[in-house]
């Protein structure tokens, strides 16, 4: 049966560019159907933040069911292991976690009796004067907020990243002036997509091409430091926990990602670092930039542009809100402040994936033994970015195509029904022009029919690709028995 879900995009106010999220309409997340799920995938991949209406009902089981379905050999553990455990961490005040459903953990602000077998928890919303170097006035905090912290939920560090009232003026604080009214409690997202297409084509060059190094038990080490203003990243003052001060570091778990991960449906790439979290970068020359304070600069510098008031979705929470997001496809943060006495009550699930983050898809055209060019391409759906050789020869591949459809038009006329009348120079011509095509069919099928094949490619294109190729190599076939091998009764020679 025909799924009866309907996805609509998210409405924004004019002032406001940003080109994610979406309303999901007709679905009961309780009992979701296959079809359902496939439209659910399909749409989170595509629009990176989805928001479901009215699930008041939703049980602990069930959302983390539905989490899982997006990567359905991951383990179930929760995303960030068991650092929530070690009580350095600056995860440990935030947390409660259900007893019968360890994946999902509840967050909020204010004194909650019982709750799904806790008792008597104390929820505190994260306030950015316990983690920010600089704070908004005391008299000024309840009109005026900031972003606490920008990140993705990752343990970055053994485990794989998931798959998957009243207002208040959000102020930057970095010299700009930007500010951004936000609702009370929200949490902001913004997509790493549009930071990765806001670059510069020598930015983008560097983002695909240098990996980032996290720090071992990053929630431990970082505990010590205070962030930016912009809750972006981390003041660099020294404060960081000593690597020989850490829980014992396991070389094996530390984790060196791509700047720009795949998204798996739609190829684009997004520029997704956990800005709190970085120690190194690692060039593709195979330098490595360990100065902490550069590391930290070149990634704000890189970053910030994607975070200006115009590029935020503060989502405004309503009982009874499910919001999914592309955990690998966005970053986002906690914003505001609560009086003591309010009661904000959430339950968040994400589990470890199963898999790293895949980066941009290196294309390696060798020529010359130990010369290898990568050429990375940028984004599969929009066209094929034209920067990338592999997209112009995909498309020069369907114009070619093209032009061999009308060789019975411009060549046939020459080479099957040649009496003897056509002229010597005309008919040396057409069969020469055909054997270049000849050639260039052979090539361009063999190079895509290998393409198509490559683990390496996106999945969506992969058929696409290898079908291409096959009609390629059958156009060659054609031209190779039809035209250039003419019929015993016509002349072999010229």
């Amino acid at each position: 049966m025909a799924s009866q879900i309907t996805v609509t995009p998210i409405s924004t106010p004019a002032e406001s560019n940003i080109d994610f999220g979406a309303i999901v309409s007709n679905v009961d997340v309780e009992n979701i159907s296959d079809a359902d799920f496939d439209v659910i995938r399909e749409a989170l991949f595509t629009h990176q933040v989805l928001v479901f209406k009215n699930q008041n009902h939703l049980s602990p089981k069930a959302q983390y069911e539905i989490t899982q379905r997006f990567d359905p050999e991951a383990a179930g553990s929760y995303g960030h292991g068991k650092t929530i455990d070690a009580k350095r961490s600056i995860l440990h005040p935030d947390l409660k976690t259900i007893p019968h459903q360890p994946q999902v953990q509840v967050i909020g602000n204010g004194f909650v009796e019982e709750y799904e077998g806790l008792k008597n928890i104390q929820l505190r919303h994260p306030h950015h004067r316990t983690f920010h170097s600089t704070t908004i006035p005391d008299e000024k905090d309840l009109d005026f907020t900031r972003f606490y912290r920008w990140h993705i939920d990752a343990a970055l560090y053994g485990l794989a990243p998931p798959r998957g009232g009243r207002k208040q003026t959000l102020v930057y604080d970095d010299g700009t002036n930007e500010e951004l009214t936000v609702p009370l409690g929200t949490t902001a997202f913004v997509s790493g997509c549009a930071m990765y297409d806001r670059l510069s084509p020598e930015d983008k060059e560097f983002v695909r091409t240098t990996k980032v190094e996290y720090a071992p038990h990053p929630y431990v080490w970082m505990s010590g430091a205070k962030s930016r203003s912009d809750g972006l990243g981390l003041v660099s003052e020294g404060k960081e926990i000593p690597v020989e001060d850490l829980p014992p570091v396991e070389e094996g778990k530390i984790q060196i990602l791509p700047m720009c991960w795949r998204n798996p449906v739609t190829g684009r790439l997004a520029l997704q670092v956990h800005p709190s979290a970085v120690r190194k970068l690692h060039l593709a020359d195979g330098t490595v930039i360990d100065d902490l304070t550069a590391v930290r600069e070149r990634v704000h510098e890189l970053q910030r542009p994607g975070i200006a008031p115009e590029k935020v979705y503060p989502h405004d929470w309503e009982q009874g809100d499910l919001v999914l997001f592309h955990n690998r496809g966005v970053i986002h943060s906690v914003v505001g402040a609560f009086a003591e006495d309010e009661v904000r009550l959430f339950r968040q699930c994400n589990i470890a994936g199963s898999k790293l983050p895949e980066g941009p898809v290196p294309v390696a055209l060798e020529f010359s033994k130990g010369n290898m060019l990568s050429i990375y391409s940028e984004d599969f759906t929009k066209a094929f970015h034209t920067s990338d050789l592999v997209a112009v020869f995909f498309y020069t591949s369907l114009v070619h195509l093209s032009l061999l459809m009308t060789l019975p038009h411009f060549s046939g006329r020459f080479l099957p029904n040649y009496d003897g009348s056509q002229s010597i120079e005309k008919l040396a011509s057409a069969k020469c022009n055909l054997a270049v095509l000849s050639f260039l069919s052979f090539l361009n099928g063999a190079l895509l029919v290998v393409w198509g094949t490559l683990e390496s490619t996106p999945a969506p294109f992969k058929i696409q690709v290898f079908v291409l190729g096959l009609v390629m190599l059958l156009a060659w076939l054609v031209i190779q028995c039809t035209f250039l091998e003419p019929p015993p009764d016509r002349p072999k020679t010229l």
